[in-house]
């Protein structure tokens, strides 16, 4: 909780930085509160070097303290003469109300689209934990390397978010539409590599996470419907975040809304408990969730509403 504020500002500073095309900086300074996390998870977990030996408290404190440091440095990116961003409070006071307007209308559905999407993975986890700690193991195994294929989608979907945006500003959607297809060509790319590997080695990657011969043989094959769900995924996360810097996020939102809150832990509890599928029919759940995902996302960008959403200025 004390370390709430730091990071919400630091996000939003980090979005802003983006939005400009200055990704560097905002991973300069994730990159130093990470290694700040880690040093004091060393130093708090354990007591090392006369420093209080706290446990896991050691850890929340360490997570706190690398925010704040992001917070800090953040923040005098923003203060810094001569930079393209730079706060000033008195600049902001002088503004009217259709800046906030635009904020709220754009901000609004992105969080609720976000708290969505949280209830509708914590509803999908409480499910597989009913089957036992040996499905749940593999979930999460399975879990991780799924979340760290997002990084690939979710790169270009920055990418995607940034162009877009600057492109419609210019008003210039033709260069929208080249920088959507564009990076959705090389995301679909990357993520056709990274099924490929799945889909040769998944095996080898379980055994990273466990020496248990169920959780391997489960995990190899869940690691094939993973393969399956990259292209989709990965085309989901670049238009999605195309659609976000035109300003559509009401689209996602519902998108997400009918997709993680609804068909995945519904889908999940009639294959797990309807059709005793145990965790396979969980994540044939996840793989329809994605795919119709892709397919909604799909359908609103061709659709070309977003090109000619306006704001007040």
């Amino acid at each position: 909780m004390v370390g709430f504020l730091a990071i919400g500002i630091t996000t939003t500073v980090t979005a802003a930085l983006r939005a400009v095309g200055d990704s560097r900086t905002a991973m300069v300074y994730n990159v130093i509160s990470n290694l700040v996390n880690i040093l004091f998870n060393y130093l708090l977990i354990y007591g090392k070097f006369g420093f209080p030996e706290l446990g896991v408290a050691g850890a929340s404190w360490a997570t706190v303290l690398g925010q704040c440091v992001a917070f800090l440095i953040a923040c005098r990116v923003l203060m810094r003469k001569g930079g393209y961003l730079v706060f000033c409070f008195r600049d902001l006071l002088a503004r009217g109300n259709s800046e906030a307007g635009n904020i709220f209308r754009v901000g609004m559905p992105a969080a609720l689209e976000q708290l969505a999407m949280r209830i509708g993975m914590i509803a999908f986890s409480v499910i597989i934990a009913t089957l036992g700690e040996t499905s749940y193991a593999t979930h999460q195994a399975c879990m991780n390397v799924l979340t760290m294929s997002y990084m690939i989608g979710q790169a270009f979907a920055v990418s995607s978010t940034t162009m877009v945006g600057q492109s419609l500003g210019k008003v210039r959607s033709d260069m929208a539409v080249f920088y959507c297809r564009a990076s959705s060509m090389i995301g679909v790319l990357a993520s056709g590599t990274l099924a490929f590997i799945m889909l040769c080695f998944g095996r080898e990657i379980m055994t990273l996470y466990s020496s248990d011969p169920q959780i391997i043989d489960c995990g190899a094959y869940i690691m094939k419907v993973v393969a399956l769900i990259q292209p989709f995924q990965g085309i989901q996360f670049i238009l999605a975040g195309g659609l976000r810097g035109a300003g559509d996020t009401k689209s996602t939102a519902l998108v997400s809304v009918v997709t993680i809150f609804f068909l995945r832990p519904v889908l999940a509890a009639i294959l797990v408990f309807g059709f005793d599928m145990g965790i396979k029919g969980a994540w044939y759940a996840y793989m329809a969730d994605q795919i119709t995902r892709s397919l909604l996302i799909y359908l609103r960008y061709m659709q070309g509403k977003w090109k000619v959403i306006r704001f007040n200025v």
